[in-house]
């Protein structure tokens, strides 16, 4: 559990694209928002948990949009990267009022990444959060990782640029139990193309596919893995 100062890690995102890889930050929400609602508790929902943000609470854009000021605005951002990742996964479905909110806060932090130069990326959510307020789809780059929250051929429908990374394929959660420590090399070689989400196919060589990942969530710290 370190941290990067603001220098330190606008470096590290630099020094990173010189040797060809591309660093991708990421600021959650409104879910897995723990780090805020401990800052500032009157953020935190009361009915769906503190991890999640209020969202009908009017201060929640305004704090959120300071942050993305205070990492991507002036001549020397700390996330000096083509590219910023908004989160906005696993919140609550319980109510279509909320789910509403939602779609309309995913919008906004889409036009508000892109009204600094970047492009936004996101988790989805948006099967999950199946409503009628309007999420922006162009040239928006979304990490497919569970079919249940983002349904691959419904957002490539839409025209969602998509990134393969299905979760029991592409996991690794060391020491945790609930996913592999390791990744599964053979069947990755015999199985895993990113034209194949979970079990939704696409053309090989689709233009919205772009590409696989795994992911290394280091859930349980100083598991001796990872």
């Amino acid at each position: 559990d370190g941290s990067y100062s603001k220098a330190d890690f606008r470096q590290f995102i630099l020094e990173a694209a010189a040797q060809g890889v591309e660093i991708i930050p990421e600021i959650d929400a409104p879910a897995h928002s723990l780090c805020f609602s401990h800052l500032r508790p009157s953020l935190g929902s009361q009915e769906f948990g503190m991890d999640h943000l209020e969202l009908t609470n009017p201060e929640v854009i305004p704090f959120i949009d300071s942050l993305y000021a205070e990492y991507l605005g002036g001549p020397n951002p700390v996330f000096a990267c083509p590219r910023v990742h908004i989160g906005t996964d696993e919140y609550s479905n319980r109510k279509q009022e909320i789910v509403e909110l939602f779609r309309g806060f995913t919008d906004h932090l889409i036009h508000t990444v892109e009204s600094y130069g970047k492009q936004a990326v996101l988790w989805g959510s948006l099967t999950h959060a199946k409503g009628t307020t309007p999420v922006k789809v162009d040239d928006v780059l979304m990490f497919a990782w569970y079919n249940g929250y983002a349904k691959p051929d419904s957002m490539h429908a839409l025209g969602y640029q998509l990134v393969c990374i299905p979760d029991r394929y592409t996991y690794i959660v060391p020491a945790a139990g609930y996913y592999n420590d390791y990744l599964n090399i053979p069947r990755l070689y015999k199985e895993f193309t990113p034209a194949n989400i979970a079990g939704v196919r696409f053309e090989e060589g689709d233009p919205l596919i772009k590409g696989g990942m795994f992911a290394v969530w280091n859930d349980v710290i100083g598991n001796g893995i990872a």
